[in-house]
């Protein structure tokens, strides 16, 4: 299962034997905002950000769609990817905070997700 900004505080439902995917724009290389973990049950699941080679993986297996440009261009938009394995049945939420990390000010955006373990 894929979410994107759009699924933000919406209810995700996945079983134990499944992937969320979480795909998120960045705009890293030009504005330094990133996303970062914020909060998340580690009794329940895993949650981690992707290598490109992972998300490369992931395309190749038809999971994530290919981007349709390669040329990277200043300024460009480029999705930040990370993946929740759920563990064990509950639920928790989960918070990702679009931020600069030499700043410690409020997020740019925030990004929540509850997600609901199913078996």
């Amino acid at each position: 299962m894929v979410v994107g900004e759009q699924q933000s505080g919406t209810v995700a439902k996945v079983r134990i034997s499944q992937l969320l995917i979480i795909q998120l724009p960045a705009q890293q290389g030009s504005t330094g905002y990133g996303w970062t973990i914020a909060q998340f049950d580690k009794s329940l699941c895993k949650l981690e950000e992707l290598s490109d080679e992972q998300v490369k993986q992931l395309q190749d297996t038809g999971v994530l769609p290919k981007p349709k440009d390669s040329g990277l261009r200043m300024g460009a938009v480029v999705p930040q990817i990370f993946q929740l394995t759920p563990v064990k049945k509950g639920t928790t939420q989960v918070q990702l905070q679009y931020v600069r990390s030499w700043e410690s000010k409020s997020p740019a955006k925030l990004f929540s997700l509850t997600v609901q373990i199913e078996k």
